[in-house]
């Protein structure tokens, strides 16, 4: 879990788990692990499972989220945080 640092828009503050979105042309599995990658620096090595769709209301439009359980690899005792993003780790 990762900490959102307070000057981001949504949640600041908030415990939150790497996450983001597709860019257009790209895949879902290949959004999932460019994601996972640049908030923890860890690679994904499979995908597991994905959890149900969640929907929720922003102030400007309506979001959902896709989640997925993933077995990763790289230095779990050390993830690289994104600066200015995130300020914490659990």
């Amino acid at each position: 879990m990762q900490r959102r640092s307070p000057t981001r828009r949504l949640f600041p503050g908030c415990w939150d788990l790497a996450g983001g979105h597709v860019d257009p042309g790209e895949s879902v599995e290949h959004a999932l692990t460019r994601e996972v990658f640049e908030e923890t620096g860890w690679q994904v090595g499979q995908i597991r499972t994905e959890l149900p769709q969640k929907t929720w209301q922003a102030e400007d439009r309506p979001r959902f989220e896709r989640q997925f359980i993933v077995s990763v690899f790289g230095d779990l005792e050390a993830p690289k945080l994104e600066s200015g993003k995130v300020d914490a780790w659990l």
